[in-house]
């Protein structure tokens, strides 16, 4: 009976892992100036973004990976910076910056069903010059429905905050101007609109220079509000840090999960989530969950490990994947291999190698009342120089009976593309992908892919001097 249950379980993993590989059509790309970014399924395509020096385009493959639609995005042949594109139902908004006058100006319009890209129209504009920089903030709802401009600035000892949010046909909703006179806070660079229109910003008093905090607080601005209402999350006086934000639509409840310390600038100790419901405008629970790290290396601890992904669990609870990554800077001494017969030393030479580590993932599935359920090591190694990582990480697909994490294995002289299956038991295999139908000239990308399925993802893939896209479905 026990053989019979094995063999069954062998078959059912080797139906759910199987794949399907496609490499979709080339086109041209600079990764030194151009950029990229994919959308996702849009009509019966997928769609892509891309911007060759000051041409931008949207590219759109079928099932076979074939381009059978590209459309030039008009309204941006000028320089602008920030382009976002959101697929909504039949056709995608799109957002832009634009320096002008002392001025940074974002500008909105929708590509119709049709790629035509409809007149643009100014939404949200603040100050900009040489003494006065501003950054802005960015936040798009889980049902693409809704989206938000931010920014923060200071006046007389005050906070400014300017808000902008958007419904799903780029309609201005509302403009919110606030100032906030508190003193020794800062806001975080997270902003959040939910499903149902509300706003939220991460404040606490100063982080320190490990990013760890105090006092936390989430800022909420309801749909049928003018102004950012402030509510104190429990900490039961730990610090934080990584905070993280997420929904949960079904029970309209918001999400902030991070690391938690018993000091300022003592190493994290576990998991922290605090659930604030939304109707109620009040959190509900928080619970501090202690981790024990079960690897071997020099650290086995969650010192470098970066919280990459969230997911909220239909019991209430949350699944949390972090990835121990890091830089470092070696310096390389050579002698001057000049010829010389005298006694004088030899001019050395210098340089600077930038080292980037991306090492194993740990996922961590804790229960709604704040235990730990089950935590699972996906072992790798990762080292890369002068790239800033972009080979490394790992890209993930999120289906009903787990996660599928895959990355690059650089261990052999060639590289290899390896899937780890983790079910929502915290049983996890790997293995090595079949791609052969991916040129070895091709480099991948896992770290820029895109779930666009159920049961599929995109890895975008770098040749010199071209893009193309690996579609992985299963």
């Amino acid at each position: 009976m026990r053989i019979y249950c094995f063999i069954f379980f062998i078959f059912n993993l080797s139906v759910s892992y199987a794949q399907k590989a496609t490499l979709t059509d080339a086109s041209e790309f600079n990764i030194r100036w151009d950029d990229f970014y994919i959308l996702g399924k849009w009509k019966n395509w997928t769609a892509v973004y891309l911007r060759n020096g000051n041409e931008y385009k949207l590219l759109c493959f079928d099932q076979q990976g074939h381009k059978v639609k590209q459309f030039i995005l008009n309204e941006l042949q000028d320089e602008c910076e920030e382009v976002r594109l959101t697929p909504s139902g039949e056709s995608i908004s799109i957002s832009w910056e634009k320096i002008e006058q002392k001025k940074k100006t974002v500008y909105v319009s929708r590509i119709d069903e049709n790629g035509r890209m409809q007149p643009a129209k100014e939404v949200f504009s603040v100050p900009h010059g040489n003494f006065r920089r501003i950054n802005l903030q960015y936040g798009v709802s889980p049902d693409k429905n809704y989206q938000v401009v931010f920014c923060e600035s200071r006046e007389d000892d005050m906070h400014v905050l300017k808000a902008c949010i958007l419904g799903a046909e780029l309609s201005v909703k509302k403009n919110v101007e606030q100032k906030i006179s508190e003193k020794d806070f800062t806001l975080t660079e997270k902003v959040f609109i939910s499903n149902s229109g509300h706003v939220y910003l991460l404040a606490s008093e100063t982080p320190n220079q490990k990013g760890a905090m105090e006092g936390l607080r989430l800022l909420s601005c309801k749909n049928a509000e003018q102004s950012f209402m402030s509510y104190e999350i429990p900490l039961n006086k730990h610090h934080v840090s990584q905070i993280q934000l997420s929904q949960d639509p079904q029970n309209a409840n918001l999400y902030i999960c991070g690391y938690y310390g018993d000091g300022k600038y003592s190493s994290p100790k576990g998991l922290f989530f605090s659930v604030f419901n939304e109707e109620q405008q009040a959190p509900t629970i928080s619970h501090f969950t202690p981790i024990a790290m079960q690897v071997t290396g020099y650290k086995a601890d969650l010192r470098d490990m970066k919280i990459k992904h969230v997911s909220i669990k239909q019991d209430g609870g949350i699944e949390i994947a972090a990835e121990r990554t890091y830089q470092n800077i070696r310096t390389l001494v050579s002698q001057n291999p000049a010829m010389t017969t005298s006694m004088v030393p030899m001019p050395e030479s210098t340089r600077s190698v930038n080292e980037f580590y991306y090492d194993e993932i740990a996922v961590f599935n804790i229960k709604l009342d704040g235990t730990l359920l089950w935590n699972q090591i996906i072992l790798k190694e990762q080292m890369t120089t002068e790239d800033a990582g972009i080979y490394s990480s790992f890209g993930l697909l999120e289906y009903p009976k787990g996660k599928i994490f895959v990355f690059n294995d650089f261990s052999s002289k060639k590289s290899r593309l390896i899937a780890a299956y983790l079910s929502a038991k915290g049983d996890h295999q790997m293995k090595e992908l079949p791609v052969s139908n991916v040129d070895s000239d091709w480099d991948l990308l896992p770290r820029s892919s895109i779930q666009t399925g159920k049961t599929e993802i995109w890895i975008p893939a770098l040749q010199k001097g071209y893009i193309c896209f690996l579609k992985l479905a299963y």
